[in-house]
């Protein structure tokens, strides 16, 4: 009769003990299943709290804030990469129609066919810059690049991008105006940077603008400050 009892009763405690331990790790089992499907894809998904302030919210907060900081960091690299894959653009297309111009006989002597060669080789160069920049690990997790301080003749910088896009411009037979209407040059900053920035404005110029048009870019002072206006 005892024993009876006593086996009755070790029954019971076992099936209440199972039915505890599932309730209580039910949550446990939907944040693995749900922490399992989160990838590159679903990362703004996260693991809904169960709001009883318990070790599971806890887990659950940690997961989250984990998933955040991956959500961000993924975010912060598909954007740097995304716009190191647009910087590549230009010089490639520099590339390949200064190849093609002198492919067809542009260059009428040995000096001309010199400079389109030095222009690819100048575009080559950038382009071993730029996939430098891509491929620097600490510039990818920052997601930031490092600037130099260097004296720039934006003058010169601007008649050199006129020149360098010239096999562009002939390929949609667009003019470029540049005018330089001070006499101050000089600025203090990054010559590769600000390089960049000039393809990009040019470039996009160049692709949007119909055929046969114009474009116009100007060098102004204004107090103690030089602008670049694209018109």
């Amino acid at each position: 009769m005892i024993g009876s009892a006593l086996l009755a009763s070790t029954l019971i405690l076992i099936v209440v003990s199972y039915r505890v331990a599932g309730r209580i790790l039910k949550p446990v089992r939907e944040i693995n299943q749900l922490a399992a499907v989160i990838n590159e894809q679903t990362l703004e998904q996260r693991i809904p709290l169960t709001g009883n302030r318990d070790e599971i919210d806890e887990l659950a907060t940690t997961l989250n804030e984990m998933f955040d900081r991956l959500h961000y960091s993924f975010l912060r690299q598909k954007t740097f990469l995304a716009n190191a894959s647009h910087e590549l653009k230009t010089p490639l297309s520099c590339i390949k129609a200064t190849t093609e111009a002198l492919i067809d006989g542009i260059a009428t002597n040995e000096q001309e066919r010199t400079d389109y060669l030095e222009r690819i080789l100048s575009e080559t160069d950038r382009m071993s810059r730029l996939v430098h920049d891509i491929m620097d690990t600490e510039q990818l997790e920052s997601g930031k690049m490092h600037i130099r301080r260097e004296k720039i003749d934006v003058a010169e910088l601007l008649l050199h991008q006129a020149d360098k896009l010239e096999p562009l411009l002939k390929e949609k037979r667009l003019s470029l105006l540049l005018r330089l209407e001070t006499d101050k040059r000089y600025i203090w900053g990054d010559a590769g940077r600000l390089e960049q920035v000039l393809d990009n404005l040019l470039s996009n110029a160049i692709r949007y603008s119909p055929e046969e048009s114009r474009i116009g870019l100007k060098l102004t002072e204004e107090k103690d400050l030089l602008n670049i206006i694209k018109k």
